[in-house]
């Protein structure tokens, strides 16, 4: 979605289903930090959230979950 707000013709790009050039567009646009921008600070806030339930092993669980969720996308 922050490739086509931001680049004219990127439906068209995504569309074309030439996936070098769908990389290209997601790079160039900054659409993939901004969505690493976005899911880092969505975690950080469910992170926050776990910290209003009580100390268990789910809510380190659920914890590790919202860390692996970030980090797997590097």
């Amino acid at each position: 979605i922050r490739a086509l707000q931001v680049s004219p013709g990127g439906f068209a790009c995504l569309m074309s289903g030439d996936w070098g050039r769908v990389g290209d567009l997601l790079r160039r646009t900054g659409a993939l930090d901004y969505a690493m921008h976005v899911a880092r600070a969505q975690a950080h806030e469910a992170k926050a959230a776990l910290q209003l339930l009580a100390p268990s092993d789910a809510r380190e669980e659920l914890s590790a979950l919202a860390d692996f969720a970030v980090q797997r996308c590097r």
